[in-house]
């Protein structure tokens, strides 16, 4: 959903469920060098302050459906971030027989120390799901995986460089990921 006026250049390619706003600010991943991770690569990263679609997990618990797969509509509902959040959706392509999970990956702004956790995941145009720890592939994977984060806003500046980094490093230092993302400005 484009709305406000927002300007979107020919060629740019819109994830599932993506809503962009003119507070919207995008995550310009396709720079020189593609951010490769374990299992693919992130494919766009956006800062998002509107609520996402994500699984009512005391719905599905009161229904006895906790542990069902599908999702009905009054399973789903509208979660904006927390007061002083903003949400940032990472979307993954993943590669030939690999997988990913909420587990994998924590997120870091470089020069903070505060450490962020993936919420919840989803596969394609469907809502976040929390239950959802790991999506696994035997051959390639067309819908991209999102990853839903909750960070904190950081108003006022125009750059922010992102860690992402491996929850975790087997028989040697993690690698991190880094890429830059445009900060929220105060209105």
């Amino acid at each position: 959903i484009v709305v406000e006026g927002v300007h979107v250049r020919k060629g740019a390619v819109l994830g599932a469920n993506v809503v962009l706003t003119k507070s919207t600010k995008i995550i310009d991943v396709t720079g020189d060098e593609p951010v490769e991770i374990r299992g693919g690569r992130v494919v766009s990263a956006q800062l998002q302050e509107e609520a996402v679609e994500k699984a009512n997990l005391q719905e599905l618990l009161l229904a006895g459906r906790l542990q069902s797969d599908r999702l009905e509509s009054g399973d789903v509902r509208l979660r904006p971030p927390a007061s002083g959040k903003v949400y940032l959706i990472l979307e993954v392509v993943l590669r030939e027989g690999k997988s990913i999970g909420k587990y994998d990956y924590t997120l870091q702004f470089a020069g903070r120390d505060q450490v962020y956790r993936c919420l919840a995941m989803a596969q394609g145009d469907r809502p976040f799901d929390q239950r959802l720890w790991e999506v696994a592939t035997d051959e390639i994977l067309l819908d991209p995986v999102r990853l839903l984060y909750e960070t904190d806003r950081i108003d006022g500046q125009e750059e922010l460089e992102v860690l992402l980094i491996p929850a975790l490093a087997l028989s040697m230092p993690p690698e991190r990921r880094r890429f830059t993302v445009e900060g929220l400005m105060a209105e």
